[in-house]
């Protein structure tokens, strides 16, 4: 009877960690394929945010060429007129040292 009754418990025990091993089986699953969706939407979420990265930069570049191209402008007039002050400076010179040009 006692060997009944011990068989009868093991089995219960058995049978119930048997369950739960099933029912953990099913969570880790569950879990891997979860973290298999947030890994690709982690992707997505990247590639998105690269995309929106690289359509600031040409907006940016495209709100700033209008004013490149200005600023282009007075980089040569600006050129231009500190060239003629070093050349009107050297002839100075040269005109004070006692060459005639």
């Amino acid at each position: 009877m006692g060997d009944t009754a011990e068989l009868e418990t093991l089995n219960y025990r058995l049978t119930n960690i048997e369950g739960k091993l099933e029912s953990l089986e099913k969570l880790l699953t569950t879990d891997a394929l979860q973290q298999r969706d947030i890994s690709d939407l982690q992707k997505s979420v990247s590639n998105f945010l690269d995309a929106v990265n690289a359509h600031e930069a040409r907006i940016k570049a495209l709100e700033l060429a209008p004013l490149q191209t200005r600023a282009e402008k007075w980089t040569v007039i600006v050129d231009y007129i500190f060239k003629a002050i070093i050349a009107l400076t050297c002839t100075m010179l040269l005109s004070k040292v006692g060459l005639s040009l």
